[in-house]
């Protein structure tokens, strides 16, 4: 069972940078042949900068016509200022998914600043 999900993260403090000491990822993969390098990045959308470094991976299919459950360990994570982020994940260096990730300070009453 997955639990504690989420997409928005409100900073008590409003003090930023703020550092998330470690973000779990997972994945849903499906169709894998043998051993894949997954490379993970984190987007701040308003200027497209990454932020910090990327994260790589290898993850290895037994059976391409089975799925797995992929999970991903960040640590350390800094954000520079409240906002839009994307976690972005790539598979052998093509893009593959991302999503999005709103970081607030506590006097946005929403995800939309």
């Amino acid at each position: 069972m997955i639990v504690n999900l989420w997409d928005t993260l409100r900073i008590p403090d409003g003090v930023f940078p703020f550092k998330l000491p470690k973000v779990c990822l997972f994945a849903w993969l499906r169709g894998g042949r043998g051993r894949a390098r997954f490379r993970i990045e984190i987007v701040r959308t308003d200027n497209n900068t990454r932020i910090g470094q990327p994260r790589n991976f290898e993850f290895d299919f037994a059976n391409p016509n089975v799925s797995v459950y992929g999970r991903f360990m960040l640590s350390e994570v800094v954000f520079p200022a409240p906002g839009r982020y994307t976690v972005e994940f790539f598979c052998d260096d093509e893009f593959f998914d991302d999503q999005v990730i709103n970081i607030l300070s506590p006097e946005v009453a929403d995800g939309s600043g």
